[in-house]
């Protein structure tokens, strides 16, 4: 019969019944394991100095540590390889920083194009609004000197065309000799009238004036009456 010990294993917290357990060597620990149920069969050839896993990982953090690789210019592999790393994620971040700055550089030059063609439109626009006005400038000039035409003409109508007609049939029958005097008037009023020079041809200016000419008005007064 197994007799029973104050002992308790340190991995399953049960009573530890018999001597086939194993205690941790540490002195400030000293904790006992159930040997082949919570161990195992991997055992040290000296018991003496078996250290328990919770020991061991404080020898890790705080024991001794003169025979770790102190770095210098001779890089271990394991060094070496984080630098590698960090460098490769030094890299991609760069890498990606000069895609986005292409990216907005090759925007940039797009937005320049547009605002090119933009301002080039603009202008075209202006272009032709101003030659719009000088369209209208020119319409509104044409209609002043229209509606100044038809004023004097409609003085010469009242005023002169009034004078040639008054008797027209008693005089309108004499001979050139007689006629050319008031004919001559006739054409000097319109010449003034519509500001045309000295020796512009007769037919031009009664056709441009349509006024009829002295004998033409004679025969029209005579047929009439």
């Amino acid at each position: 019969m197994a007799t029973k010990s104050n002992r308790k294993c340190g991995a399953c917290l049960k009573d530890i019944m018999d001597n086939n357990f194993i205690t941790c060597s540490i002195e400030s620990c000293k904790t006992s394991f159930h040997r082949d149920i919570c161990i195992g069969p991997s055992l040290p050839e000296d018991p003496r100095n078996w250290v328990c896993q919770k020991c061991r990982c404080n020898l890790k953090k705080g024991g001794d540590n003169s025979n770790t690789p102190v770095k210098t210019s001779y890089t271990s592999g394991n060094v070496t390889l984080r630098t590698k790393n960090k460098v490769i994620v030094s890299n991609d971040k760069s890498s990606d920083a000069e895609v986005s700055l292409g990216t907005l550089i090759s925007e940039i030059r797009l937005l320049r194009q547009d605002v090119s063609k933009l301002t080039d439109k603009v202008t075209e626009m202006f272009t032709s609004l101003n030659e719009c006005q000088e369209r209208l400038a020119d319409v509104e000039i044409k209609t002043i000197r229209s509606d100044q035409r038809l004023k004097l003409l409609e003085v010469y109508h009242t005023v002169v065309q009034s004078l040639l007609m008054y008797c027209i049939t008693a005089w309108g029958g004499a001979s050139k000799t007689h006629m050319i005097s008031i004919e001559r008037a006739q054409r000097s009023v319109l010449k003034v009238m519509l500001g045309k020079p000295f020796r512009f041809p007769t037919y031009l200016l009664h056709q441009e004036a349509a006024v009829l000419t002295v004998r033409q008005l004679f025969r029209i007064i005579t047929l009439h009456n």
